[in-house]
Formats: C-alpha cells, sequence, structure tokens
C-alpha cells in the first residue's frame, strides 16, 4: 500500500524544482514519496501536525500517561513526598483534555484513581472543577496546553504516577508552514539524488549550461538557498523546546 502524503505532495516539491517528476526519471515519483514518507514521519515525531487521517487542529492521542508529580515539572521542588501540589507542567502540547485522575492510593497498593473535573474552558458552565489547563500562544498565533493548575481540594500530592491522564497534544503549526517546510526539505533531497542519479538535462533547466559548471556552483547555491528557508521555518515556526534537524 502505497504512502498517502497528509503536508505536502510531489506537485508541490516539483513546483519548488521547476522540473517534473515521473515513474521513469531519478528520482521516480515512487522514490519521492518515500522522501515525503520519512520527512512528514520526522514531523509527527516532532509533535507539529496532526495524526494520519485526520486534519489541523486535532492533535495526536495519548492515552492513560502517568505523571509523576515531581520536579522538573512543577514550579519548586516538594519539600515532602506526598506534600499537595498546585500546577503541574508537562512536555506534550495539549489540545483537548479527554480525562485527568488524581491517585489516592500509595504507589505500593492497589492503585484507586479519582477522576477530576476540568473547568475554565470555552462553553464551561460554572459549578464545581478540580482543574484548569495552562494555555500558552506559539509563535503563530496556535493555542495549546502546558500542564494543569489545580485549586480544589482535590490536588495531586507529590509522588511517583500520581497523575494519569488522556488528551490529544500538537504545537499546531499551521498547515501552509508544513507543506512549505515538507516540499524543501524533500526538493532537497530530490537535487541531491538527482545529481546522484546523473541525471543533468532536468537540472540544465537552471542557469550555468554546462552540467560540469552547474554542479559544482549552482547546484550548490540552489541547495543553500533551500537549507536557509528551512532553518528560518524552524527558528520563526517551530517550538523551541524540541529540536529540529539542522543542515
Amino acid at each position: 500500500m502505497s504512502y498517502n502524503p497528509k503536508y505536502a505532495t510531489e506537485a508541490d516539491v516539483e513546483r519548488i524544482l521547476q522540473f517534473d517528476i515521473t515513474y521513469d526519471t531519478r528520482p521516480s515519483s515512487a522514490q519521492v514519496l518515500d522522501i515525503l514518507e520519512l520527512i512528514e514521519k520526522e514531523v509527527d515525531s516532532r509533535w507539529l501536525g496532526w495524526p494520519t487521517g485526520s486534519s489541523y487542529g486535532t492533535g495526536y492521542t495519548m492515552t492513560d500517561l502517568y505523571i509523576d508529580v515531581l520536579p522538573p515539572w512543577t514550579d519548586k521542588e516538594p519539600t515532602v513526598l506526598g506534600e499537595e501540589v498546585e500546577r503541574v507542567l508537562i512536555e506534550y502540547p495539549i489540545v483537548s483534555m479527554t480525562s485527568l485522575a488524581r491517585r489516592t492510593s500509595s504507589i505500593q497498593d492497589e492503585p484507586v484513581w479519582e477522576t477530576l473535573t476540568q473547568g475554565y474552558y470555552s462553553g464551561w458552565t460554572e459549578g464545581d472543577s478540580d482543574y484548569s489547563v495552562i494555555w500558552t500562544t506559539g509563535p503563530d498565533g496556535q493555542r495549546y496546553g502546558i500542564g494543569w493548575h489545580f485549586y480544589s481540594s482535590k490536588k495531586p500530592k507529590a509522588g511517583r504516577a500520581r497523575l494519569k491522564a488522556s488528551f490529544t497534544y500538537s504545537y499546531l503549526v499551521p498547515a501552509h508552514i508544513l507543506r512549505r517546510y515538507v516540499s524543501l526539505r524533500a526538493a532537497i533531497e530530490v537535487l541531491r539524488e538527482s545529481v546522484i542519479g546523473g541525471e543533468p538535462t532536468r537540472l540544465s533547466v537552471y542557469a550555468g549550461g554546462d552540467f560540469q559548471e552547474f554542479v559544482p556552483r549552482q547546484l550548490r547555491d540552489e541547495v543553500r538557498s533551500l537549507q536557509e528557508e528551512v532553518r528560518q521555518i524552524e527558528q520563526l515556526h517551530f517550538p523551541k523546546i524540541r529540536g529540529v534537524v539542522s543542515f
């Protein structure tokens, strides 16, 4: 079963390179599909986009994540294990909550979980609630959560696996940014493989004429230009807390 790209297409890569890719070229359409798949899987591994078969804003799914209520994801180190904690931060960028529970039993005993009620969200009916998501804003104005603030009598206690959470998560990088990013990354790989595959006729659409002159000079400049735009996207639109590939 062939891969179905979700962030960019072969046509997007062709628009950057200004030459056609077919099943007879080197790299071929099938090889470009493999390139797109690898890059898009990297995008997903960095939590930048959305799940396969879904769309922007959906978020990847996390189910029953056990969370230690300990540093470094608390505001301050609790002086005593078991101390109540009002604020817990996590590394996952929360899009929406499914459930959150605190463990009321000790870690060596049979787990007993108490479901917590979310408050302070759009459409919330005022009343009893136990926690709210701590929201932040990304570089393009997207909104995602970085943890929870607890304000009822059901605050979690410091210790191992004190919380269990299910939620969707993503840094929600805008779709048009991911499209350009993936297209650029793929275009760079196509240029490199075109040289390895020995197809100067397709590359000669660029100024420079003779392939022997084009390779060391024009092609290098073109790749460098694409790499620079990739770096700019990483710096301006990607989260700082998780690294991205640098060329």
